[in-house]
């Protein structure tokens, strides 16, 4: 589900190992969701438009201290 990805990660500002454990998921099917997220844009999950804009600026600050491809 890349709505609870997207909230375990952004939101709740919580790491891969976690999140890996919380969803039942390994690590690299992990960062392809989070790859997919990032590419696809947050239309599609069922964010609210708070979520949605909390989401948005903690991809921008990854992408600014570590990069794109960080995910």
């Amino acid at each position: 589900d890349l709505t609870k990805l997207a909230k375990l990660r952004w939101i709740e500002n919580r790491p891969i190992p976690e999140i890996c454990r919380l969803m039942g998921k390994k690590r690299t099917a992990i960062k392809l969701s989070i790859r997919t997220i990032r590419n696809s844009g947050l239309s599609g999950l069922n964010l609210t438009e708070f979520e949605k804009i909390t989401v948005k600026n903690q991809i921008i600050l990854e992408e600014a201290k570590y990069g794109r491809k960080q995910p």
